[in-house]
């Protein structure tokens, strides 16, 4: 077909392709942990299967010349008059992954190389097999000051969560009685991740929280409950100019990102552990196709 685009690769044309060419590759019982749910997995595979719901409507004779997938995300405080937010070409980062090394030994360095070199945002996950600091030193070398997030799960052990955010400080990140707590520990944007709810939603508004992920921590923890994209539909109009708000999992194509800001989000986040740089090309290529098809030139349309 005229003006098709070249292949990315010879064997991998869509990130189900790369899944499979990492299932090959890695040992069952790693690619067991990363592709598994709790108990029968209904949540982790109707996360997936939510986005199918949910048709494209192709527009006709629009002025799709020049498609501008751009975003901004992460307002950073530098002075007390205004607020410097960071800017990204796709409204696309990487969720918080644990254990990132047993894919390949470059682990969650490999995913920050990527993720610099392409200027998204990426989220450390609080169980890393790399320290903070060593990860996102990995974007000085490509001069990038593409965002950092830590996630902070060690909410209990307050001494240890005191230390990630003072590691974290630098770079950038995580409610009611830890709320005030974090808010007296760092000047970084606080997010709270796994928000299901529009009352929880309300509850992050009036905590005066910086924004909320829709997120159900990759079907691992309760199955049964809803799919991400669905959830996102119900929370999105009660933090619409009020809250940011995302979304992880079930993302696979390009097309399914433009779903989640059809449906309300600001941003969102993915879980990918191989081929990091080729699951990035392949969804910015599907996701500026998907604007232009669809007839949207820029995000805000």
């Amino acid at each position: 077909m005229a003006n098709r685009p070249q292949p990315l690769d010879s064997k991998v044309l869509t990130i189900s392709d790369l899944k499979a060419e990492a299932d090959k590759k890695l040992p069952r019982t790693i690619s067991e942990y990363f592709n598994h749910g709790a108990d029968d997995m209904t949540t982790l595979h109707d996360n997936e299967a939510a986005y199918a719901r949910y048709k494209l409507r192709p527009r006709i004779l629009r002025n799709v010349g020049a498609i501008d997938t751009s975003t901004t995300i992460f307002g950073v405080k530098a002075s007390i008059a205004s607020v410097v937010f960071c800017h990204t070409p796709i409204p696309l980062g990487f969720a918080p992954c644990a254990a990132q090394k047993l894919a390949h030994a470059d682990g969650e360095n490999g995913v920050s190389r990527a993720a610099a070199r392409h200027g998204l945002a990426m989220c450390l996950s609080s169980w890393a097999n790399t320290e903070l600091g060593e990860v996102a030193a990995q974007s000085v070398h490509h001069d990038s000051s593409n965002p950092y997030v830590m996630q902070v799960s060690l909410l209990n052990d307050k001494a240890a969560a005191r230390r990630i955010l003072r590691r974290a400080e630098d770079q950038t990140i995580e409610w009611e009685m830890v709320v005030p707590w974090l808010r007296e520990h760092t000047s970084m944007e606080i997010w709270l991740k796994g928000v299901y709810t529009p009352e929880d939603v309300l509850l992050a508004i009036r905590h005066k929280l910086d924004g909320v992920v829709i997120s159900n921590h990759g079907g691992r923890q309760l199955d049964g409950v809803p799919a991400t994209l669905d959830a996102l539909r119900e929370c999105a109009p009660v933090a619409k100019g009020k809250i940011g708000i995302a979304v992880d999992g079930g993302i696979r194509r390009g097309s399914d990102i433009f779903r989640a800001l059809a449906l309300g989000a600001d941003y969102c986040f993915y879980n990918g552990e191989a081929g990091v740089d080729l699951a990035i090309k392949i969804l910015m290529r599907e996701f500026k196709a998907t604007m232009a098809l669809t007839g949207f030139p820029n995000i805000v349309k």
